[in-house]
């Protein structure tokens, strides 16, 4: 029979690769986890490294999905983790 503790470890393991794929929203950085930072155009985690990319190269903001491209008044699509002008 399986102890208590090795069934409750699987358990949360299972929980937290639900969990994985889901935008995490802020209000700040301490919000975030692992180094990542709050966007606060869109309220949503994301690691330095993709936040100054998508200034650099789009002058925009990192996305996970098109819903975190809904804060302009003209419509954006995330397409490469950026939101960019839909045209």
């Amino acid at each position: 029979m399986l102890r208590f503790d090795v069934v409750l470890i699987i358990a949360m393991i299972f929980i937290y690769s639900l969990n994985g794929d889901q935008v995490r929203k802020c209000l700040s950085d301490t919000d975030c986890t692992n180094g990542e930072k709050c966007v606060q155009k869109n309220k949503i985690c994301s690691t330095i490294v993709e936040i100054q990319r998508c200034e650099k190269e789009h002058f925009t903001i990192p996305c996970k999905s098109n819903n975190d491209c809904q804060v302009w008044a003209h419509e954006k699509i995330c397409n490469k983790g950026c939101c960019w002008d839909l045209l």
